[in-house]
């Protein structure tokens, strides 16, 4: 596991050492050019295995926290002057503007360090030879020790009583042992002290008092009923006397402060002891407002292009991320609020107490700086590296004069566009987070052609209420990585195929793809686009197939007329042909209706059944999502049996064959299942106790309900969703059967079209259905919700289903607030004595 790129601990170090080794192994630079660059590289080195010694500390002192922001400052500033210059400046001018200076502050830091070196009673302590300077890994092996008499009278001076005491080893020649015989003193009493410190005073130090001063603060800090052991080794050339008058000052100090104590909040203590990379990622949430609801795909990317995201073999950044996002809410330093019903968390805020935390954090660690309209004044750092500004409904508000924006790598916006600071000061910014309103009444478009001027730009995110206009060349973003536009634009740029490291692209309605992106696009891991029936052709639709390595596929088809519904058969037709194309890769895929008006749906409802024919099934797919207004298959695929990860399936066909219900539940990862059947099954359809073993969400639509649920069926189930006719003889099922069976089930929403069905049947069937609720209490166990909702099925109600079908698309289907399921399961806990409650009628 390699060092993050960027942590709110270790600042730039991690990105810095790889562009540092890089340029060291330069072979087209002078010798003296790639000397300076090693020697620099071996500095920060040094600066570096500092800061990993320390980060095994809960708790760093202030003095610590000092040098520690020194160290991060510094690999800041390196980490931009290269990625600013991009190596454009000639050898003489890099060395003789600024590779000196940061030579001499990473010395500095060194040096600062031996000064502030404070030992954790459980860790050696540091060699005095050059390597340990270095921080070499091997243990320093042992030494002789000449001086075991003295040893053991300087232990029983020091050893023993609750008094001050101040015993000095001096010494006129260097390289006689005092250190030596200090630190062996050391390393025999430390274990018997609450609290020791090993301080190492380099030789060059100017003021020493300035620096046990620091050092006493953060002794101050500490309970007075503990015990310290205190070591200085002053390599500096000073009289004798004035050593024994500082310990004296020392000691003096400590009588009088030792007594201070500190409290402790629970939530500090809870983020002190978060990995250092959960604090980096929780932290970053305060680039959001309070109360905010922030989508999980977002913050994974994000994180991703701050470089926090650290690389583990065998695992892809957005597996890592998640996996810190999921730590974050199993840690509750997060909340959820949209979780799907596999119990992933979709989206998250952050509590007010725990928002209040990370944003003094954030100050003090200056990872994010957040202005808002009702602050008059706050503590900015010399130089803001992230920036967010929280302008909500104000329409005058103003970014400070005072900051400089030439740091800045991060903005985030949320307020009125005409707010915004002029992008063109924000040199190196990688990433943008703007979330803007416009003012339709003087100017309908909001401009944003200055963005093509942002070179170093790695993510970029808009959404708006008004059109934007983009770059009518976007080429110029070289690194983009991801580009998600959540509003409606002007025109797409055509040159936007020719962005060689986007990974992620979002584009918005009324857009359509752009012409080449099969052949010029094949970075792309994730594509989420509409296409235009109206002005589309097949061509433009199999050039997807090129998309090797595309792992994420959503199109919405749109403007669908008469020509179109034909060119929707055909495109369906050949649309096997692209998912086995993207076979190696695809782990998602989804087909969603984007036209909600009579005609359309009617003409796509009348679409003829498909029939795909894939040799190489996707094995990784996790995720097929298919709308029954785009896509309907005359039976059950073959090749579904082979995917052995889908935990999500909605699919739409014509008749069920035998065995396709056996194929459905022998896929043992789903967990979401929306099955719609076209044409009544002549028998009824039994799901068995075998199968479906972590099903939660199962939704079946078809004329009849001729389900039965045997004893232990779908174990998991929490949630069923019925759609069916009512009436039409007696033979007719009014409702699935065995539904008591389903011991885990919360909730049974059914929408009943009822066009032909007379009062008789409406009665048989909501008794059907209120009895589960009976039956449930009798055998104990959960009690589930049952609502119920009477539908015609006129152009109207066609109309709002592809609506809903349409939404549910543009989210993570299905999924329920977090607060809604608490309230759900408060409302399954309820008696028989309360089902008119529990029991809903629409």
């Amino acid at each position: 596991m390699e060092l993050p790129l960027i942590s709110t601990w270790t600042g730039a170090l991690g990105s810095l050492l790889r562009k540092l080794q890089r340029l060291s192994s330069d072979h087209s630079l002078k010798p003296v050019v790639s000397n300076e660059i090693q020697s620099l590289r071996d500095e920060i080195v040094v600066n570096c295995r500092f800061l990993i010694e320390m980060s095994s500390s809960s708790e760093p002192t202030m003095a610590e926290k000092r040098w520690t922001k020194q160290v991060r400052e510094l690999s800041y500033d390196v980490d931009d002057f290269l990625f600013a210059a991009d190596l454009t400046l000639t050898d003489e001018a890099l060395i003789g503007s600024k590779l000196p200076e940061f030579r001499a502050r990473a010395q500095e830091a060194i040096q600062l360090r031996l000064v502030y070196c404070q030992c954790h009673p459980n860790n050696p302590i540091p060699s005095t030879s050059s390597a340990a300077i270095r921080f070499s890994t091997s243990r320093h092996h042992s030494r002789r020790r000449p001086y075991t008499g003295m040893l053991d009278e300087i232990a029983g001076w020091v050893k023993g009583g609750e008094e001050v005491k101040v015993v000095g080893i001096v010494g006129e020649d260097g390289g006689i042992g005092k250190t030596t015989l200090a630190a062996e003193v050391y390393r025999r009493l430390g274990g018997q002290f609450q609290r020791r410190a090993f301080v190492r005073m380099a030789e060059k130090a100017t003021d020493m008092r300035r620096l046990l001063k620091d050092l006493i603060s953060q002794l101050d800090h500490h309970h007075h009923h503990q015990q310290y052991l205190l070591q200085l080794d002053t390599a500096c050339d000073m009289p004798d006397l004035e050593q024994w008058n500082i310990c004296n000052s020392l000691a003096s100090n400590l009588r009088r402060n030792s007594t201070r104590e500190v409290t402790r909040q629970i939530l500090n203590l809870n983020y002190n002891n978060l990995p250092h990379y959960l604090k980096t990622c929780l932290l970053y949430l305060n680039i959001y407002p309070a109360d905010y609801t922030i989508l999980k795909v977002d913050l994974l990317k994000q994180w991703i292009a701050e470089g926090f995201v650290e690389v583990i073999k065998d695992q892809d950044l957005e597996e890592t991320a998640g996996n810190y996002f999921d730590e974050l809410v199993e840690r509750r330093m997060i909340q959820p609020v949209d979780v799907d019903y596999d119990d992933k968390v979709l989206s998250c805020t952050v509590h007010s107490m725990i928002h209040d935390l990370i944003a003094h954090r954030s100050i003090e660690d200056n990872l994010i700086i957040i202005l808002d309209n009702f602050q008059n004044s706050i503590e900015i750092s010399d130089k803001v590296r992230r920036l967010s500004l929280h302008f909500g409904n104000a329409r005058y508000a103003k970014t400070p004069e005072d900051i400089s924006f030439s740091q800045v790598r991060t903005l985030g916006f949320f307020g009125a566009f005409k707010c915004l600071p002029s992008l063109t000061e924000f040199k190196i910014l990688q990433v943008l987070i703007l979330y803007a309103w416009g003012d339709t009444r003087m100017s309908p478009v909001i401009d944003l052609h200055i963005i093509s001027e942002l070179h170093k730009l790695r993510y970029l995110k808009v959404s708006c209420d008004s059109r934007i206009k983009l770059p009518t060349r976007i080429s110029k973003l070289q690194c983009l990585e991801t580009l998600d536009i959540e509003v409606k634009i002007i025109a797409l740029p055509s040159d936007i195929v020719h962005l060689p490291h986007l990974l992620h692209l979002r584009l918005p309605d009324e857009t359509n793809l752009p012409d080449g992106i099969g052949m010029h696009m094949t970075t792309l891991l994730t594509l989420v686009a509409y296409l235009d029936l109206s002005t589309s052709n097949i061509e433009h639709f199999q050039s997807l197939a090129k998309l090797i390595s595309l792992r994420d596929l959503h199109l919405t088809f749109r403007n669908c007329n008469v020509q179109s519904v034909q060119l929707l058969g055909e495109t369906m037709k050949n649309f096997g042909f692209v998912i086995e194309s993207l076979a190696a890769n695809i782990k998602s895929v989804t087909l969603a209706a984007g036209f909600l008006n009579e005609k359309s749906t009617n003409r796509l409802n009348s679409t003829e059944s498909m029939s795909w024919k894939i040799y190489i099934p996707p094995r990784l797919l996790q995720r097929l999502d298919l709308s029954h207004h785009v896509c309907t298959f005359s039976t059950l695929p073959i090749w579904i049996r082979h995917l052995g990860n889908l935990c999500i399936l909605k699919i739409a066909v014509r008749k069920l064959s035998d065995g396709d219900i056996d194929v459905l539940s022998g896929l043992s990862a789903l967990t979401v299942l929306s099955l719609h059947v076209r044409d009544a099954p002549e028998e009824r359809i039994i799901l068995h106790k075998t199968g479906f073993p972590v099903l939660s969400y199962f939704k079946f639509k078809c004329s009849v309900a001729n389900l039965v649920f045997e004893e232990r069926a779908m174990p998991s189930l929490r949630r069923l969703v019925l759609g069916f006719c009512a009436g039409g003889g007696a033979e007719r099922q009014p409702t699935p059967a065995g539904m008591e069976h389903l011991l885990c089930l919360e909730e049974v929403t059914a929408r009943i079209d009822g066009s032909c069905a007379n009062e008789a049947d409406r009665m048989d069937v909501e008794s059907a259905l209120k009895n589960v609720v009976t039956a449930r209490n009798q055998v104990g166990g959960i009690t589930p919700v049952v609502n119920i909702r009477w539908v015609d099925r006129g152009p109207e109600e066609q109309m709002r289903t592809a609506s809903e079908d349409q939404s549910a698309a543009h989210n993570t289907y299905p999924m329920v607030k977090n607060e809604e399921r608490a309230q759900r399961n408060a409302i399954a806990r309820t008696s028989a004595d309360s089902l008119g409650n529990s029991t809903g009628v629409v």
